[in-house]
């Protein structure tokens, strides 16, 4: 049996998905909170469970991460080197609330 049917939903679904995503009006950081714990893990199964080549899931990777370049506001290199997005300090429960409050 072959998977050329799955291998066509998942790239459909891979671009509808991308596109919803980066068309609502959430800001850059909530996108790509959606692309990481919401599209990705929906994707993995089928590629995970069906018979897709690797020049497809290659296809869906570059998709990805062109929109992820796009959504994080950063280049290419900074996209490469990781620095994709702003770093800020994280405070902690007993910063914001001190014993005395």
């Amino acid at each position: 049996m072959k998977d050329t049917r799955r291998k066509a939903e998942t790239l459909e679904l891979a671009s509808e998905s991308l596109l919803a995503i980066n068309k609502c009006g959430l800001q850059g950081k909530f996108k790509i909170w959606c692309l990481q714990f919401m599209l990705i893990p929906k994707l993995l199964w089928p590629l995970l469970v069906y018979d897709i080549c690797s020049s497809t899931v290659e296809a869906i990777e570059a998709k990805i991460k062109k929109i992820y370049k796009k959504m994080a506001g950063g280049s290419s290199g900074s996209f490469r080197r990781g620095n994709v997005l702003p770093k800020s300090k994280a405070k902690f429960p007993n910063e914001i609330y001190p014993k005395g409050v």
